[in-house]
């Protein structure tokens, strides 16, 4: 009996290390969806333009603003959901708006992966350099590259709908239970925003299924008094989230708060 069950225990181990290697090879693949439109097909409304920087590539709505705000899409979209961001909601707020697209996404060749996710950073916070001002955001998987800009390039403020605190923990939610040494993407949202030490604000959802209240309230009191706002959406799903919140409110307040970070520099 005792042999059976050490056979049992050694042939479950032997399952899990085969699954872990697997895990590793194809982890990208189960973790990205990228929309294959190319970017260039997006009918984008009068204002908006395709700007290309460093190999990245990202909807950039000018309107003369004081400040730039960054925005980090979600995982099954791309950058051309969000054309409407610019100028229907942050420029009549007096901020440019760049909505960058991802790694592998919208034609892009290449394979989304932590390490693509970290040169997209600094190519972007390179970019944005030219401001005195900037707010960096992201919605759902966006909240864990915002989070990962933040760190690189402190900006002034930090604004996430459906954020998660911790990549592995979102995965493992989900039945995928993994060490965190073999995910090559591992987005530590309560650790990077804290190294920012940028005043957060977090929009979610009561009713998200894909990225629990939890873990976003989660995120919030690992931050604790960094956390500058949160705003709950009673009953708001996960795609919903946008479209149910005061979006030019919460907008406001985010860029009041980046101004006045500003003026106390």
């Amino acid at each position: 009996m005792k042999r059976l069950a050490a056979r049992a225990v050694a042939l479950a181990g032997a399952v899990y290390v085969a699954l872990c290697a697997l895990f590793w090879f194809v982890q990208d693949g189960l973790f990205f969806h990228p929309d294959p439109r190319p970017l260039t097909d997006c009918r984008a409304p009068a204002g908006v333009e395709i700007v290309e920087y460093e190999g990245e590539r990202a909807l950039f709505t000018p309107s003369n603003g004081d400040g730039l705000l960054i925005f980090y899409h979600g995982n099954a979209g791309g950058a051309c959901g969000w054309r409407f961001l610019g100028p229907n909601h942050v420029g009549p707020l007096g901020f440019d708006t760049l909505v960058v697209e991802f790694p592998g996404y919208a034609g892009d060749p290449r394979q989304p992966s932590g390490a693509a996710f970290a040169d997209l950073i600094e190519r972007t916070a390179r970019w944005a350099a030219r401001y005195d001002s900037v707010v960096v955001s992201g919605f759902s998987l966006g909240s864990g590259v915002a989070s990962l800009h933040a760190a690189h390039a402190p900006p002034e403020a930090v604004l996430l709908f459906a954020p998660f605190r911790d990549f592995p923990e979102l995965v493992r939610s989900k039945g995928g239970v993994f060490p965190r040494f073999l995910f090559r993407t591992d987005f530590d949202n309560s650790a990077l925003l804290a190294e920012s030490g940028a005043p957060t604000f977090i929009v979610y959802g009561t009713a998200d299924a894909i990225i629990p209240a939890e873990m976003s309230l989660a995120l919030a009191g690992d931050l604790g008094a960094q956390v500058a706002g949160i705003t709950e959406v009673p009953g708001a799903r996960h795609n919903d989230l946008i479209g149910a919140v005061d979006l030019e409110g919460v907008l406001r307040q985010t860029l009041a708060t980046a101004r006045q970070e500003r003026q106390a520099e």
